[in-house]
């Protein structure tokens, strides 16, 4: 395989990974110049003329679909209401030490029915073809739940669960295996041992295991989502082997110290994270071959978050406060599930529209482009990545306008995942496609 290079304009947000002659044409295209000069070129290279209108044509496709053409950032539109986090309740039956809702959880804080089923219209009304994420605290200690899911059901929303997996005894696994509309249930295991589990969930192991147990029995879709952190990286392999086997999925997410809520001594470093997913994929590679990575990975309909955008290079901001937002018990709506702070209440659903609390999200800065963040705005990256996780940056730093705090670790994936394009775009003819960095949660 020849050369390739990465060849980028952060001030208009374009990104292209080319072959050595397509950066003839590259610079042809930026010049305004004719096709017939590149086609001049290839044939004058020794390739049939066919060939070479046939190449030209697909190099400047995909350097327009690369933002070549623009003269500006890729301009921070609206996506629309796509994904919904409905937080039911704020009870849970566990404490564990780095959970995002941290203090706040407690009695007399379920979404009473009435509101769900109102809150429910007005999303559907807003997006029937949203889907929603049902979660807490335990969203299972609502005295409601399954009503709830019906709501859904009848609405005709897709939704998944976020549960610790403690309280799925045979009665509501089979009940949810009814539910048409459910994708699967992510239940928080955080170790293949007791003792590593107990390090961050207490002990709840035996109840989680038998949960899990009771959902493949009935066959309800599931997703194994440890949180990851230091001193469980090395059960990570053994689990996404346990999804597979079982036919779920595995969605790990990284322990991060939330303010307040943190574990200091458990939190991963960036390389640790690395080299954590280098050790879960080569490991599924090596015993079940490359399909078994995407057969592990959770489905996902709708693409909100950063780096989710359906091209390369296409990425403006962070879809919280528009494509994905947080509605907690009482109705309030903040802009993530992760930023579930007073601060940052856009609203209340019960009075509010989803375009007034995207205005809300826009006046706090939660929509701040990456073409504004000083670092981002100088990386090849800045509109495939949209700075990163906007929650991440702000519980880090306390301001939007900064890149999030795994910005070398986006990077060095982004340029990874990239450079993992070569065959694709060998086979194709053209730049290579970008991937996203990973499963989010």
């Amino acid at each position: 395989m020849g050369k390739r290079f990465l060849v980028a304009d952060p001030s208009i947000g374009a990104l292209s990974l080319l072959a050595e002659d397509q950066l003839v044409g590259h610079r042809l295209f930026v010049q305004d110049a004719p096709r017939s000069r590149f086609v001049e070129f290839l044939c004058n290279c020794s390739l049939a003329a066919r060939a070479a209108r046939d190449r030209t044509e697909r190099t400047w496709q995909a350097l327009l679909r690369d933002g070549w053409a623009r003269t500006e950032p890729p301009p921070a539109t609206r996506r629309g209401l796509q994904c919904v986090y409905f937080t039911i309740t704020l009870r849970c039956n566990l404490a564990c030490p780095y959970c995002y809702v941290g203090t706040r959880r407690g009695s007399g804080t379920d979404m009473p029915l009435a509101r769900a089923e109102d809150y429910l219209d007005r999303i559907a009304a807003e997006n029937p073809l949203c889907e929603a994420v049902v979660t807490g605290g335990e969203p299972l200690l609502h005295p409601h739940f399954p009503d709830v899911l019906s709501g859904l059901e009848s609405r005709g929303i897709d939704f998944t669960i976020l549960t610790n997996g403690t309280r799925i005894d045979r009665s509501l696994a089979r009940r949810l295996r009814q539910f048409s509309r459910l994708q699967y249930v992510h239940v928080s295991l955080d170790g293949v041992t007791p003792e590593t589990h107990r390090m961050t969930r207490g002990d709840s192991y035996a109840e989680v295991r038998q949960g899990i147990s009771r959902l493949i029995e009935a066959e309800v879709p599931f997703a194994l989502a440890p949180t990851a952190h230091e001193a469980n990286l090395h059960e990570l392999p053994p689990m996404a082997e346990f999804a597979y086997e079982h036919g779920g999925y595995f969605s790990p997410n990284n322990l991060k110290a939330f303010p307040g809520n943190s574990h200091p001594d458990l939190v991963l470093t960036d390389e640790s994270l690395y080299r954590s997913l280098y050790d879960v994929g080569s490991y599924m590679v090596s015993r079940h071959g490359l399909e078994a990575l995407a057969k592990i990975q959770p489905p996902r309909r709708t693409r909100a978050c950063p780096s989710d955008d359906a091209g390369p290079a296409a990425q403006a901001v962070c879809g919280a406060g528009d494509a994905i937002v947080d509605v907690d018990w009482n109705g309030d709506v903040h802009p993530c599930h992760l930023l579930r702070r007073p601060e940052l209440v856009l609203g209340n659903l019960a009075t509010g529209s989803f375009g007034e609390f995207a205005s809300a999200a826009e006046r706090l800065g939660v929509r701040t482009p990456a073409s504004e963040i000083p670092k981002c705005s100088r990386c090849p990256f800045v509109a495939l990545c949209a700075g990163g996780c906007r929650a991440f940056a702000y519980l880090a730093s306390g301001t939007f306008r900064r890149e999030d705090d795994m910005c070398a670790l986006r990077h060095r994936l982004l340029m990874e995942n990239l450079l993992a394009q070569e065959d694709a775009a060998s086979a194709g003819d053209g730049p290579a496609p970008l991937a996203d960095d990973g499963p989010r949660r």
